[in-house]
């Protein structure tokens, strides 16, 4: 991983999709990395993916101090704090230094060895204290406000749209949801 960040982790698929397997690999990694204990646990907030709702993942989480906030399918774009701030700026910053490398390297094509130093270059520009500030205010989990949305903006969401063995007492979080 050319030029990536110290500690990144590289992990891909055939499918390019992330799997049960990786997001493990994943969050061993970004336990051992972040070093949560009972006094200071972890928030990570999650899609609805299955692949981050295996029993090894969540089982992993509660036994390291990470809290798990599970949001409901077809809500995150108006719940994740980086759809509303992070990603944007992240693509927008990705693509110039993606166009730069092609400037620089006429002829050469772009290989997965590049990626993650673009994405490095990408992130350190794109997620500001402000940007990430922005995200939490958007969703109104920075200055909690129940008030921030209207049950119309939650009617394609359901509570579970995966098979019940896979929400288990494992689950330290749920949110609820108007309807």
């Amino acid at each position: 991983m050319t030029n990536s960040l110290p500690g990144s982790l590289g992990l891909v698929h055939e499918s390019g999709w992330m799997t049960a397997s990786n997001f493990n690999k994943w969050m061993a990694h970004s336990i051992s990395s972040s070093k949560p204990f009972k006094k200071s646990p972890v928030l990570l907030i999650l899609d609805n993916h299955q692949s981050h709702l295996s029993y090894e993942a969540i089982e992993m989480a509660k036994e390291n101090n990470v809290v798990l906030l599970i949001f409901p399918p077809h809500v995150t774009n108006h719940l994740q704090p980086l759809d509303e701030s992070g990603y944007e700026p992240l693509k927008k910053y990705y693509m110039s230094a993606h166009n730069g490398w092609v400037l620089d390297n006429a002829r050469k094509t772009i290989s997965l060895y590049q990626i993650a130093g673009l994405a490095a270059r990408a992130l350190h520009q794109s997620q500001t204290p402000e940007n990430i500030i922005s995200g939490f205010r958007a969703t109104g989990i920075l200055h909690y406000d129940t008030n921030k949305f209207t049950n119309a903006d939650f009617m394609s969401a359901t509570v579970i749209d995966h098979p019940a063995s896979v929400m288990c007492e494992a689950c330290t979080l749920h949110l609820p949801v108007k309807v």
